[in-house]
């Protein structure tokens, strides 16, 4: 299969060679209702482990940088396999697929719920969880394309929304359920909660346009395309600061300010909340005004200024919670940019793979962004953190540049 096979010269093409999708009707919503669960039980519960591992510290199980290790090695696991959970989607179907990642989910928060040491927790909480989750999300993540065309980044917002309210829910409660019946039982009764709402939604998550392919092999000619290097250095820059705020404000509000643990639970909320407006809202934007490339430039611009200019300097719960807004809701324009962006560029019929595969490259800044963060609060205190992920956005906003750029050379043309 030649190159041009992938990529698409026209920005506003559609992604398929297939009949153009719906824009709209039962199963196009239904998509995108099966988004928003899906985004809630696993995006959601990544989100939230700020709440996790304040406890674990709290409690004496090991030292900050080991556990924000927990966490980020999570988030990992459920990027790294991405290039075979998405192949896995492509041949097998979204639907069964996701109903494995259901099932995998829930037992591993009822094995970390039996854990008694860091190495224990980061098995279970962390790569056990972390696959589940891969095999769940990847394939929400290529549903908008599949049914929505001018309304895709909308679409995608609304489920990509998911993870912030689930972070904001699974925060508080758990919060709740820690202090009032133990972590043991909380990671239970979440454990229960995650697999049943993900296989109730499972049959919703389907592909317009199956593959028709065989086997899991990968098609590699798409790398020898130049956008999609562009494409990939934009999310590997982006995953690297992506989960740092979610993971260090409890921490943060702690150590540095000196609040209670409800309060850094109330920020970790106030962080998911404006994630999941902005994972909205900028999917409006984009479609409707300033274009999904012109977008993810802002996004990231307006991340990295949220953390030199906000986060390094808040000494108080109020400047903590407008950092929390800020960066928050730029973060959550990302999510809701990445998948149609690619979109523009690449075959329908193997975007769950190719998303699979940027993700899974870009896992290692989920594996690394956090631990770092974590060295660096340990070694050179609260500025280390905010410095280090703002720096890393610059870098995702020079790539976002380029690739705007590819599309459309006219600055002030929306793309």
């Amino acid at each position: 299969m030649n190159q041009e096979s992938f990529v698409i010269a026209d920005a506003a093409a559609p992604a398929d060679t297939e009949a153009g999708p719906p824009d709209g009707g039962f199963d196009a919503w239904m998509s995108v209702v099966g988004s928003f669960v899906i985004h809630i039980v696993s995006v959601g519960i990544l989100y939230s482990f700020g709440v996790f591992g304040a406890h674990y510290v709290a409690t004496g199980v090991d030292q900050v940088s080991v556990i924000s290790m927990i966490g980020s090695v999570a988030t990992a696991s459920m990027m790294a396999p991405g290039v075979l959970t998405g192949r896995l989607a492509e041949r097998i179907g979204f639907t069964i697929t996701v109903m494995i990642g259901a099932v995998v989910m829930g037992v591993s928060l009822l094995l970390a719920s039996y854990a008694s040491t860091s190495w224990q927790l980061l098995l279970t909480q962390g790569v056990l969880f972390g696959l589940g989750a891969s095999m769940s999300y990847i394939p929400v993540l290529a549903l908008p394309a599949h049914w929505f065309g001018k309304k895709k980044s909308i679409a995608n917002g609304i489920g990509v929304a998911g993870g912030g309210i689930g972070g904001i829910v699974i925060s508080l409660v758990v919060q709740r359920l820690i202090a009032a019946l133990g972590v043991r039982t909380a990671l239970q009764i979440t454990a229960g909660c995650v697999s049943a709402c993900a296989l109730i939604v499972s049959p919703f998550v389907k592909a317009r346009v199956p593959s028709k392919s065989q086997g899991m092999k990968f098609d590699w000619t798409v790398c020898k395309t130049q956008r999609f290097y562009l494409h990939l250095g934009g999310v590997f820059f982006n995953m690297f600061p992506c989960f740092i705020p979610a993971f260090f404000l409890p921490l943060v509000a702690r150590d540095v300010v000196g609040l209670s643990a409800s309060d850094g639970a109330a920020l970790v909320a106030i962080f998911n909340a404006s994630s999941a407006v902005g994972r909205v809202s900028v999917g409006v934007i984009a479609d409707l005004l300033f274009g999904r490339a012109n977008s993810m430039i802002v996004c990231n611009f307006l991340n990295a200024c949220s953390c030199f200019f906000v986060w390094t300097f808040a000494r108080s719960f109020s400047a903590l919670a407008v950092f929390a807004v800020l960066n928050g809701f730029t973060a959550g324009g990302f999510w809701s940019l990445l998948p149609v962006l690619v979109s523009q560029s690449f075959e329908l019929k193997r975007l769950p793979s190719i998303l699979g595969m940027m993700l899974s490259v870009s896992s290692i800044g989920f594996l690394c962004g956090p631990p770092l963060a974590g060295l660096m609060y340990d070694r050179l205190g609260y500025m280390g953190v905010t410095l280090f992920a703002g720096s890393l956005n610059v870098i995702a906003m020079l790539f976002a540049v380029a690739l705007k750029l590819s599309f459309e050379p006219k600055w002030m043309k929306a793309v």
